[in-house]
């Protein structure tokens, strides 16, 4: 790929989450490759109504790309989460200035409109379903590519946002797969959970399950990392459980910190409630040796191969989890071969292939532009 001007943009600049992570880090790995890469977002604290206003239309922000594409002779856009803090409608000023757009989808749920019974009950969300209604009919007109994470996300695109032009590009593991990694099996057996304190991760009932085997199972502790909604209730089922010995709330660790955690862990438990979109959490703890137990459901399904390199369970399920739990600490030869297994698991998301993928993508892109214009 020749040496290109591309304009990332995100609702957010600052990393506040994994999804500004992302593009921070290939923005870097972009440039040391010699490309020039822009990036055109807003800050988190500004005020919320104003926000809530731009994410139908931003005038301001639109400005912004505009003056941006006269200054600096962009070659192609690639964009992520616009929906919240920036809306769709700098999408118009590419087509017009003949810019082929890349949108990655972070998250289905920006997309999925809210159910007919959701909106009668709650009348406020007609606003919700008119926004997601704008996104989608932005995106349909002015997207040259959507990259899904996932066979989960593209069957969404196309069932429900009705579009084809869509390819499968895996998020990536940034800082590699271990080499070093030896199966340690101890007296205490630890389990990792990483990700947002919400009701949709299925916090709760991974934490009934936690209370399930405190009765049958000893030498076993559950490390909670992360920050959220449920922080206080999680504290209180903890204490009315007696689980003060077993379950350990570590509250937000830095990323670059979390492959330790990954690799202390015997293993990962992701027990969401909802499809993700991807679930980095996942192969993120393959990279560092650790098997897997999640839902059978959306991207997490795509991810972890039952009995291969972690194992599945129902939603909502925590008989079936804890089930799944005592399985593996009960069964040391199964542990060492999901552990192995995710490892090689891991290898197919390495940096160097996103990267190869993206690049690809958008000298494809540039060149039909090209050749449209002569």
């Amino acid at each position: 790929m020749n040496l290109v001007n591309i304009l990332f943009v995100n609702d957010y600049v600052e990393k506040i989450g994994g999804c500004e992570i992302y593009l921070h880090n290939i923005k870097n790995i972009l440039e040391n490759k010699g490309h020039n890469v822009h990036f055109l977002g807003k800050k988190k604290n500004q005020n919320l109504f104003k926000q809530y206003l731009g994410s139908f239309y931003d005038f301001k922000f639109k400005k912004s790309v505009r003056e941006l594409i006269k200054i600096n002779v962009i070659d192609i856009v690639y964009a992520r989460s616009i929906c919240r803090n920036v809306s769709p409608s700098f999408l118009s000023v590419c087509e017009k200035e003949n810019i082929p757009v890349v949108i990655n989808i972070p998250n289905i749920y920006e997309y999925r409109y809210p159910c007919l019974n959701s909106v009668i009950k709650r009348p406020y969300r007609v606003l919700t379903l008119a926004k997601k209604w704008l996104l989608r009919r932005a995106v349909k007109k002015h997207v040259d590519l959507f990259i899904a994470p996932s066979n989960n996300t593209k069957k969404f695109l196309k069932d429900e946002v009705n579009v084809n032009n869509i390819k499968i590009v895996n998020h990536p593991i940034f800082w590699g797969v271990s080499s070093d990694v030896l199966i340690q099996i101890k007296s205490s057996f630890k389990l990792l959970y990483v990700g947002r304190l919400s009701p949709r991760k299925g916090l709760m009932t991974l934490l009934k399950s936690i209370k399930m085997l405190s009765k049958k199972a000893t030498d076993f502790q559950l490390d909670i990392i992360g920050e959220g909604l449920l922080m206080d209730k999680i504290y209180s089922f903890i204490k009315t459980n007696d689980l003060e010995n077993v379950v350990e709330i570590r509250g937000w660790v830095q990323h670059s910190n979390l492959k330790k955690e990954y690799k202390e862990a015997n293993v990962t438990v992701f027990p969401a409630t909802i499809e993700e979109n991807f679930g980095h959490v996942i192969i993120e703890s393959f990279s560092q040796g650790t098997p897997v137990i999640t839902t059978n459901i959306g991207g997490q399904k795509d991810l972890v191969t039952d009995e291969y390199d972690g194992l599945l369970v129902s939603p909502n399920d925590h008989y079936e989890l804890a089930s799944k739990i005592k399985r593996l600490m009960d069964d040391t030869e199964l542990l060492k071969r999901l552990s192995k297994n995710s490892l090689e698991s891991a290898k197919e998301y390495s940096i160097d292939k996103h990267v190869e993928s993206l690049t690809n993508i958008f000298s494809e892109l540039i060149e039909e532009k090209n050749d449209k214009r002569s």
